[in-house]
C-alpha cells in the first residue's frame, strides 16, 4: 500500500489537477445515461457503441480497466490514470477465517482497514459502529493496543446485540445519534476515532467533532458521499474556494459501482430496469401515462414481466396495459438499455476522480485543522470499491 503524506500545498496541487479535468469534461460526467451523447466526443461514443453487454458489465465494475480500455478514444483518460496511480492498492492479505456472525467480505475489509492504520492505543471511539465488529478486530490486532473501545450507534437493536457480543471485555456500544451534541462528550475523552464506511454527512460530522475536541488520531474510510446530506457542502477552505461546484446529486456518480453486490442482486436490478423500459414503451404506444415507478424487491425479477406490469399499473392508477406487443417492447427495451449503459460509461470515467475529490476535501480540512495527514488505499477494489483510507495525527502528538 502506498501511503501519501498530504500537505496543504500538495493537496492544493492535486485539487487543481482534478478540477481542471472535471471542469473541462463536465458535459460527460454530468450527462445522464438517457441524454444525447455530449458534443465533441464522437470517437469516444463510437467506441462505446461497439461494447457488448458483457463488456459493459465488466467495465462498470472496474475503474482502471474502464480508463485503460477507453484511453485510445479519450486522451484525458491517461491523465486520470496518472492521478489515480498515486494511490496503489495493496495485495489482498491472507485469508483469515472470520469470527462467528461476521461475513467473509466484511471481515476482509475490516482486517485490511486495521492493517492499514498506524498503531492505535488508549481510548478509541468507533463511529457508527453497528455491532462493533471493527472495534473487536482492533482489540485482537497485533498492531494495536486500545485500552477501551466505545462504539457509537443509533440503532438500539444493534447496540443490544453488540453489547451481548462484547460482554466482559473492554468494549461496549452506546446508543447515540452521532449527528447530535451527545457524540462530542464521548469523543472528548478519546485518544482516537475510527470509522469504516461511514456515509457522507456522518463522516463529515465525525471529522468536525474530532477537530473540535482535538482528538489525537483519526482514521476514516468514507462511503456513500451523498447520504445524510441535503446539499453537499465541502469542509475545507481549499475546496470551498474552488470555482467548481459539486452537488449532492453529482456525488451519486462517485459510488455507482456494484463490485460487492451479489451477482443475483445485480442481475435482478438490471432485469427490473429492462422491464420498466419495456413498460414505458407499451404505455407510450397506447397513449397511457406511466410516470410513477413502484420500487419492487429483487425477488420480483422471478415473477415475470406480466406481474411487473401489473404492479406498475397499480402504482399509476391504471387498470392494465395491452400485452399483445410485449415481445417487441421487450426486444426494443433491451437495445435501449444497452445503449444507455454504454453511454453511462462515459460518465463513469470520472467516477473515481469525483470520489478522490471528496476524500481530498476531508484531508485538506484536517490539514487546515493542524493535523499530519496521509491518504492511501487500504485494499483492492474487489474487496470494496470504497477503499480510500484517510489517517491523521494531531501535530502536537508524538
Amino acid at each position: 500500500m502506498t501511503s501519501n503524506v498530504l500537505t496543504a500545498a500538495k493537496g492544493a496541487d492535486l485539487l487543481q489537477n482534478i478540477d481542471q479535468l472535471l471542469s473541462q469534461h463536465e458535459a460527460l460526467w454530468r450527462a445522464g445515461a438517457t441524454a444525447e451523447p455530449a458534443p465533441h466526443y464522437d470517437e469516444l461514443f463510437l467506441a462505446l457503441r461497439t461494447l457488448s453487454a458483457e463488456d459493459v458489465a465488466q467495465l462498470q465494475s472496474d475503474d482502471l480497466m474502464l480508463l485503460e480500455r477507453l484511453s485510445p478514444h479519450f486522451a484525458h483518460a491517461k491523465d486520470i490514470l496518472a492521478i489515480l496511480s498515486y494511490f496503489t492498492p495493496p495485495i489482498a492479505p491472507p485469508h483469515i477465517e472470520p469470527p462467528s456472525g461476521i461475513g467473509g467480505r466484511k471481515w476482509q475489509q475490516i482486517q485490511a482497514f486495521c492493517g492499514g492504520l498506524a498503531s492505535l492505543s488508549g481510548n478509541v471511539i468507533e463511529w457508527c459502529s453497528g455491532k462493533g465488529y471493527l472495534g473487536q478486530a482492533l482489540r485482537f490486532h497485533p498492531q494495536h493496543a486500545p485500552s477501551s473501545v466505545i462504539g457509537l450507534e443509533i440503532d438500539s437493536d444493534l447496540v443490544a446485540s453488540g453489547n451481548h457480543r462484547h460482554a466482559n471485555t473492554h468494549q461496549r456500544i452506546v446508543r447515540c445519534d452521532v449527528l447530535s451534541e451527545q457524540a462530542e462528550s464521548f469523543v472528548a475523552d478519546a485518544n482516537a476515532i475510527i470509522a469504516l464506511h461511514a456515509c457522507g454527512g456522518l463522516h463529515q460530522r465525525m471529522l468536525k467533532v474530532a477537530a473540535t475536541t482535538s482528538t489525537a488520531q483519526i482514521a476514516l474510510a468514507p462511503c456513500c458521499y451523498h447520504r445524510f446530506i441535503e446539499q453537499y457542502a465541502p469542509l475545507s477552505k481549499a475546496v470551498n474556494n474552488s470555482p467548481l461546484s459539486i452537488t449532492t446529486q453529482d456525488l451519486r456518480l462517485a459510488v455507482r459501482q456494484t463490485v460487492t453486490a451479489r451477482r443475483g442482486e445485480t442481475q435482478a436490478r438490471r432485469q427490473l430496469h429492462h422491464w420498466w423500459l419495456a413498460s414505458q414503451q407499451l404505455s407510450q404506444q397506447q397513449g397511457i401515462a406511466l410516470d410513477q415507478y413502484r420500487a419492487l424487491p429483487h425477488s420480483a425479477a422471478k415473477k415475470g414481466f406480466s406481474y411487473f406490469v401489473e404492479q406498475q399499473c397499480a402504482a399509476n392508477g391504471i387498470a392494465t396495459l395491452d400485452m399483445s406487443d410485449a415481445d417487441t417492447a421487450l426486444a426494443n427495451a433491451a437495445n435501449l438499455q444497452l445503449a444507455q449503459e454504454q453511454r453511462g460509461l462515459a460518465a463513469m470515467l470520472f467516477r473515481r476522480l469525483l470520489e478522490l475529490r471528496c476524500v481530498l476535501d476531508s484531508a485538506l480540512f484536517l490539514c487546515e485543522q493542524d493535523y499530519h495527514v496521509t491518504l492511501s488505499v487500504f485494499c483492492p477494489s474487489t474487496t470494496t470499491p470504497r477503499n480510500f483510507l484517510l489517517s491523521a495525527r494531531r501535530k502536537n502528538e508524538s
